[in-house]
């Protein structure tokens, strides 16, 4: 369905109002009378596939006062635009469903109200019609679907003058972004997570994120319980490479997922994880109390007995209790970091731990990061992506060996060039090589300097 102001093609937005004012009253007033009966409770399902049921009916009113008022009828599929926007006004993301609903797009960037770039999942970008008519209906729009991801963990998500930055997932998977205040238009960026597809290595691997090689090494990382940290810029796929490595992971382990906002979506996998919990940072109500940091939640969930900690992101002062339960029994864990290199993430995690309130000097970071991880993945982005490519790529793996003073000290076992050649230098340790072997991948695959 094609929308303009977030109206369908075609109607006026006092007809597509109309149409989703009597629907939200009709489907009120149906719910009520079904429950006064003795009924359960209606689920959001049930709602939804009732308001479809009693949005023909609507529809039939329109068209009836439309024939008296001398009014040419709507056409078939004027009417099932008209419906679709009403029940996405009502049960989903308005205006912006359907380019959610949308399998080819993976990413939306509205930069106020009358600029809308879509991303395609080959790489292309495309100018959209505008989604809003104003500001003011921009900002709604945004506050609905804040109000729509309340339900899950982290609780209510504000967005106002108050709280001019939001960031949260959709119910669906998807992550958003935006801004209000703090920016001239309010703003908006929403990306896809495919959770059906996305979600195992072997599938990362066809989609071009890593040579079969990489792939065999990283499964067998999982397995033998090595810390992992996935290293790289924004949107090359960190987060859904931690995923698949995390569906590595075995059923019977206990895992504690801790993110700033549900990203990972393992509790939507329950087959593969039946014995997780996720927990998110919460804000601080209107009040300016009951916000609970990432760095508090990963300081309590060594209290859950995990079998693995899990942090979607390290950016603060969540980096000590991480680093911490990676050395106290918790093996096997993972996080992402934002970096430019492979060999910078240590840098990184140090400069995080030294901005933390116990103000760690960079030798006794250098110490922790040294005894915390085994290895460093690193992603980039790739040349060209191919449709239904993965935006990035592994391209460097780094055993971590040590620390020499404030220095972490590290081999590069692999690196991938662009073109998807696996060049190996450094072997593992002895140590690690056995750990490796122990988990089911040859170390002597990654022998010698020569390319594969």
């Amino acid at each position: 369905m094609t929308t303009i102001n977030g109206s369908p093609t075609g109607s006026s937005p006092v007809l597509v109002e109309r149409v989703r004012r009597d629907l939200d009253a009709a489907l009120i007033s149906k719910v009520a009378e079904l429950e006064a009966d003795g009924g359960r409770p209606l689920t959001r399902e049930d709602q939804q596939a009732l308001a479809a049921h009693l949005g023909w009916k609507v529809l039939a009113a329109v068209s009836q006062e439309r024939a008296l008022a001398g009014l040419p009828p709507l056409e078939l599929d004027e009417e099932e635009s008209l419906l679709r926007s009403a029940i996405d006004g009502l049960f989903g993301a308005d205006a912006l469903q359907p380019l959610l609903d949308d399998p080819s797009i993976r990413e939306v960037r509205v930069n106020g109200p009358n600029v809308v770039w879509v991303v395609r999942t080959d790489g292309t970008k495309e100018r959209h019609a505008p989604l809003a008519a104003d500001a003011s209906e921009l900002i709604g729009l945004v506050q609905s679907l804040a109000r729509l991801a309340a339900t899950g963990a982290g609780g209510e998500r504000r967005f106002d003058a108050s709280h001019p930055v939001l960031d949260l997932q959709l119910p669906g998977g998807h992550r958003l972004w935006a801004t209000m205040e703090v920016t001239r238009e309010p703003h908006l960026v929403v990306r896809r997570h495919d959770f059906v597809d996305l979600t195992r290595l072997a599938e990362l691997g066809v989609r071009g994120m890593f040579p079969p090689v990489v792939e065999d090494l990283l499964t067998s990382a999982v397995r033998a319980r090595l810390n992992l940290i996935l290293g790289g810029g924004t949107g090359l796929g960190k987060t859904t490479l931690l995923r698949a490595l995390c569906n590595e992971i075995p059923a019977g382990e206990r895992i504690v997922v801790i993110e700033d906002s549900p990203e990972l979506a393992l509790d939507l996998m329950p087959s593969l994880h039946p014995d997780q919990v996720t927990m998110c940072k919460r804000e601080h109500n209107v009040e300016g109390v009951g916000g609970v940091s990432l760095a508090d939640l990963v300081r309590s969930a060594l209290r859950g007995s995990p079998d693995r900690v899990i942090v979607g992101e390290t950016r603060g002062h969540e980096v000590l209790p991480m680093l911490l339960a990676m050395t106290q029994g918790n093996e096997g864990s993972m996080s992402t970091v934002h970096a430019r290199t492979s060999g910078d993430v240590f840098s990184r995690l140090a400069t995080y731990a030294a901005m933390c309130p116990e103000a760690l000097n960079f030798e006794a970071s250098a110490a922790l990061i040294a005894g915390a991880l085994d290895l460093v993945v690193f992603l980039s982005p790739r040349p060209t992506t191919v449709p239904g490519g993965a935006p990035g790529m592994v391209t460097s793996v780094r055993e971590v060996t040590g620390y020499e003073g404030s220095l972490v000290t590290s081999n590069e076992v692999l690196s991938v060039s662009v073109d998807g050649r696996v060049t190996t230098s450094a072997g593992f340790r002895p140590g690690t090589a056995d750990r490796l072997a122990a988990a089911g991948f040859d170390p002597a695959r990654l022998e010698g300097p020569r390319p594969w």
